[in-house]
């Protein structure tokens, strides 16, 4: 009986290992790029919890390279959690297209917001924010935050233009 519990449990957790390994980077990410990736990914925070999010994507947008791709998707994935744990709604929005000539990822939600300057001010409350930050300022990316109690959060990332080889 004490082996059979024991292989359930190693049964169990190769499956729950398997599952985080494509919770953290798909495959889709990989082969069919970003825009697929994240239609996974509203799919799955649908299922996961609830969270509708609606994505647009412009079709002419350049597709940045695959570690700008997998760090992007796992930003989404980042914020797309904070509305589930604070916005207290049910909705989101995933938007790539172009600002200011530089392509550019948007994810909003008409949630409860908050004070952003208060809590950026604030390295213990923000640190998962600042922590995103860091990690695209590292790749030249730059991180734009509007919140506002009541009125919902946007936080845009514009990417940084592809350099032509010369």
């Amino acid at each position: 009986a004490t082996i059979a519990e024991i292989e359930d449990a190693l049964q169990n957790s190769v499956q729950i290992t398997r599952q985080l390994s494509v919770d953290l980077s798909p495959p889709v990410l990989h082969n069919e790029g970003l825009v697929e990736a994240l239609r996974w990914l509203g799919n799955r925070m649908r299922q996961q919890h609830g969270l509708e999010v609606s994505l647009q994507a412009d079709a002419d947008l350049p597709v940045p390279n695959e570690n700008l791709r997998v760090l992007l998707f796992q930003i989404v994935r980042e914020l797309l959690f904070n509305v589930v744990k604070h916005a207290g709604v049910s909705q989101a929005n995933v938007t790539l297209d172009q600002m200011n000539g530089r392509p550019c990822i948007t994810v909003s939600d008409d949630g409860k917001g908050f004070d952003s300057e208060a809590i950026l001010g604030n390295p213990q409350t923000a640190h998962g924010l600042l922590i995103i930050q860091d990690r695209l300022n590292l790749l030249g990316c730059h991180m734009e935050l509007v919140a506002k109690p009541n009125e919902g959060t946007r936080i845009t990332i514009e990417l940084p233009l592809e350099r032509k080889p010369s």
